[in-house]
């Protein structure tokens, strides 16, 4: 690989384009990171640089974020764990060290579930098969907060916004989330790259993948267990 941070790849599946970068070398134990609701493959930046080169990462662009296509097909965790079967497949990479975070756990859920076998370990962050009452009405307010924008001017003006919404993100987080969050539009304006339509994930929409991520986690629970059966 060339002498970088990382390189960036593109998969076509599902009739997508799927962004992701590539850190580390090929030979070494494979980690895969899913990133949360309306944020991108970046927000990893900080941590996967923590690993020190130990590990061969592949950070994903979950269909409509980031750099990878939007779906017109929408947005249902099925949908996305399919997105990482057939990168995991395409790269050769399983098993791997499956990292989510957010709506990258409920992912990670759903192909561990599926396809145990092509995951070695899960860690999973800041969410569960179903958020709280109070978790969802956070969420969706987050992302109605955060994706009605009428776009910004330039870098600074986007860097004070998400710094005076969250006061508590460190500098370096602030700096991808502007450089990397963020597309120019046709009227030259700062818009996000996420597609809109993902917000709907945040409400009854979603519902259905509930009891689906229920029955993924104790089905892989079961088979971690040696147990077998549906």
């Amino acid at each position: 690989m060339a002498l970088k941070e990382f390189e960036d790849g593109w998969l076509e599946l599902d009739g997508l384009k799927i962004h992701y970068t590539e850190w580390g070398s090929p030979t070494a134990e494979p980690v895969v990171m899913l990133h949360g609701l309306n944020v991108q493959c970046h927000t990893w930046d900080p941590i996967i640089r923590s690993l020190d080169g130990e590990y061969h990462v592949i950070a994903m662009d979950l269909r409509g974020h980031g750099d990878s296509d939007w779906a017109r097909s929408g947005y249902r965790v099925r949908s996305m764990a399919r997105d990482v079967h057939g990168l995991i497949d395409a790269l050769g990479l399983g098993p791997v060290n499956l990292v989510g975070h957010s709506a990258g756990v409920r992912v990670a859920i759903a192909v561990a579930g599926e396809r145990p076998e092509t995951v070695k370990r899960l860690a999973l962050s800041d969410a569960g098969p179903a958020n709280s009452p109070a978790g969802a009405v956070a969420m969706r307010d987050f992302i109605q907060a955060t994706t009605n924008l009428r776009g910004f001017r330039n870098e600074q003006e986007a860097w004070k916004f998400y710094k005076g919404y969250h006061p508590e993100w460190r500098e370096d987080f602030l700096d991808l989330h502007v450089r990397y969050q963020l597309r120019r539009n046709w009227a030259g304006k700062l818009v996000l790259k996420a597609d809109p339509d993902v917000q709907w994930i945040t409400g009854s929409v979603s519902l259905p993948d509930v009891e689906y991520l229920w029955r993924m986690s104790e089905l892989d629970e079961r088979r971690r267990r040696g147990g077998s059966g549906p």
